[in-house]
């Protein structure tokens, strides 16, 4: 920060600089604070940078109530630049002179080494040092180090990448496939690639991506071939919130089709647009919201969208958010929809600018006249109304909190005014689902649509009480009392909170027709099961998720600490300790639930690891898997940062951002 004071000639300008660059990290660092507060999710500078924006628009009034209502912690942010400016005021202390390099060059190479000598030996002797390093993830670093050490070292991976995370175990050759055409792979010449390229790094991807076992077509590849398809990502949504009274839609469309019994929604660094990332890309955020906002310049293949423009499809996404919410107007384009369009750019008919938040009843009234009639389609929809927060300050819900609270009451459910409130903000969302499949009914053209539906996260910010002291420490109250009183049950692990339900549908697959999966599945399989199922030319070794309807794979779910689940049992990063499946959480059955419909004579699916029965010890499975977890978290960051897909297909011109007037 010294450094960066003393680059101008005038003493004068270095002040003011010193100060400009004291206020902007202020800033940042109270909008970690407060999002931090309002999310209960800590993002990184590159996320803050990146993605600020967005938040503070999209949520507004009450990120603003939180900010008024909090103002000695704002004091306690601006103190330094206010003592700073009062200190050159009045006690006119020396100035930033010119940058004199061969000093300052001294000072930071003896505080490197000191910080070499004293820091890195004691980290690298305990598991610390690898969240530092080949596994760090901002959210984790805050809560287990500090979050000056968490920020020192997200802005540096961010501007230089993570060099840790740079280094492939293969551990095996590149497969030789009698049958080609049995498997989703298209015609790279890898051999050739690896053979001319001059870039170390490149060829890394190169090898790795080589050696990997590409996933066999099956019985369901090409089932869905020339269907329409929709896609939805729910804000906020949990599984455990379905009931066959309340939300008749939803519950039919979870335990119809292929019916995915242990699926994953894990949450990371960048809550909603981390969550989109992994549907849409079928890569790991390792890099938090940067991931996201690298597709906008990239060659984006094999995305849903691109492979469906290639076949010649309408492809559209909606947002009843606002258009520059997480830079999806820079971003949606790119990853295969011919329109973003969202709250500010060509949507209409809202309930005002003021209304947080928006309908999704109000959004389907919008989006379904201007696509219903041009089959096939490929529409996509990011919801809103799910959306914390979860009390009477809450657009929808307050128009559906009298319906809820009689369900509750007439069923017998003892639910706390925030859950009551979090069933309320989803019944919009049940109701607009409902009016969908009517519409496409009404035309004709539902028994011709696939529906693709997942949430983006759980609900991380159920609660509306908290309590910040002078410090800044922030009280939740209730956030696991909430979360309890709707899970109906205690979480614990990762795989307790990110339990999510994932929708492959159509009208055909009911009852004795749906086909249920029951091995652990998790976003990033979306993208390859759905290229399957419509009968796409892809490539599954250039995706890190899996094609769960392939035999011979092996289930993998993956979370941001590192920590992983498989059909084995879940393995937890930080602590190093391994839970067999049979001893992991509660079933459904002791939670008292029946979110899943039993249908006699459905087909159930289950394959086991393939690899499983060839390690001799639990030790030796552990290791193969966590070997896996880094390679796939090295493919996710490489892919973005060095334009993978444009070396394989070439690049790309930056696609213009969607700025059409509201």
């Amino acid at each position: 920060m010294d450094m960066l004071c003393t680059i101008f000639k005038s003493e004068k300008m270095n002040n003011w600089f010193a100060a400009i660059l004291l206020q902007a990290t202020s800033v940042v660092f109270m909008i970690i604070h407060f999002v931090g507060l309002e999310f209960n999710i800590y993002i990184g500078p590159q996320s803050v940078i990146g993605g600020a924006n967005g938040v503070a628009t999209e949520a507004g009034d009450y990120i603003t109530a939180i900010v008024i209502g909090n103002w000695p912690t704002i004091l306690l942010f601006e103190a330094p630049i206010i003592i700073y400016v009062l200190c050159l005021a009045i006690f006119k202390l020396p100035s930033f002179k010119r940058f004199k390099g061969l000093g300052y060059i001294q000072i930071l190479i003896v505080t490197a080494i000191f910080e070499c000598a004293a820091g890195v030996p004691l980290c690298n002797m305990s598991p610390s040092w690898e969240l530092l390093t080949s596994e760090f993830n901002f959210d984790t670093a805050v809560k287990y180090f500090d979050l000056q050490t968490a920020t020192k070292l997200d802005s540096v991976y961010s501007i230089v990448g993570n060099p840790f995370k740079s280094s492939y175990v293969i551990e095996q050759e590149p497969p030789v496939l009698e049958h080609p055409e049995e498997y989703n792979i298209m015609d790279i010449d890898f051999d050739r690639l690896i053979d001319e390229c001059t870039d170390p790094d490149i060829k890394k991807i190169h090898d790795y991506v080589h050696s990997l076992t590409p996933s066999k077509k099956n019985e369901y590849t090409g089932i869905f071939k020339g269907k329409n398809l929709i896609q939805l990502t729910a804000e906020s949504f949990t599984p455990y919130l379905l009931d066959e009274d309340l939300m008749p839609v939803l519950y039919r469309l979870v335990n119809n089709g292929f019916v995915f019994e242990d699926y994953y929604q894990p949450l990371w660094n960048g809550s909603t647009t981390t969550g989109e990332f992994q549907i849409m890309t079928s890569m790991l955020p390792s890099n938090g919201f940067y991931s996201m906002l690298k597709t906008a310049e990239n060659n984006m293949y094999l995305t849903i969208g691109n492979q469906f423009l290639r076949e010649g499809y309408m492809s559209i996404a909606y947002h009843n958010g606002t258009h520059t919410y997480f830079n999806r107007n820079l971003t949606h384009c790119n990853l295969g929809y011919s329109k973003y369009v969202a709250n500010g750019t060509g949507m209409v008919g809202l309930s005002g600018d003021r209304a947080w938040p928006q309908s999704d009843i109000e959004m389907m009234e919008y989006a379904i006249p201007r696509f219903i009639g041009h089959s096939p389609f490929n529409i996509y929809f990011m919801t809103l109304s799910g959306h914390s927060k979860y009390d009477s300050t809450n657009f929808v819900v307050n128009k559906n909190i009298e319906e809820v609270k009689a369900w509750a009451k007439e069923k017998g459910y003892d639910f706390t005014n925030t859950v009551l409130s979090y069933y309320a903000a989803n019944l919009e969302y049940e109701k607009a689902m409902e009016y969908l499949l009517e519409c496409l009914e009404e035309e004709g053209i539902l028994d011709n649509t696939v529906f693709v539906i997942t949430g983006d996260h759980y609900p991380y910010s159920l609660s509306d009480d908290y309590v910040i002291d002078d410090t800044g420490h922030v009280d939740y109250f209730d956030v696991e009392t909430n979360l309890i009183n709707l899970f109906g049950f205690k979480p614990e692990i990762g795989p307790d909170y990110s339990h999510n339900s994932l929708v492959i549908w159509t009208p055909e697959m009911e009852g004795e027709n749906s086909v249920v999966v029951t091995d652990p599945v998790y976003s990033v399989d979306i993208l390859p099961t759905v290229s399957n199922l419509f009968g796409f030319d892809y490539d599954s070794r250039l995706m890190v998720g899996r094609d769960v309807l392939a035999p011979e794979t092996e289930p993998l779910v993956i979370f941001s600490d590192y920590s992983w689940l498989t059909d084995l049992g879940y393995y937890d990063a930080t602590s190093k300790e391994f839970t067999p499946a049979d001893q992991l959480t509660t079933t459904k059955e002791e939670v008292g639930m029946n979110r899943y419909i039993d249908h006699p004579g459905c087909k159930v699916i289950t394959y086991p690891s393939v690899e499983n029965g060839g390690f001799a010890t639990l030790d030796e499975y552990i290791k193969h898997i966590n070997t896996d977890v880094k390679n796939k978290m090295i493919l996710s960051q490489n892919i973005p940062l060095d334009d993978y897909y444009g070396i394989i297909w070439g690049k790309i011109e930056k696609p213009e951002a969607n700025t059409e007037p509201r």
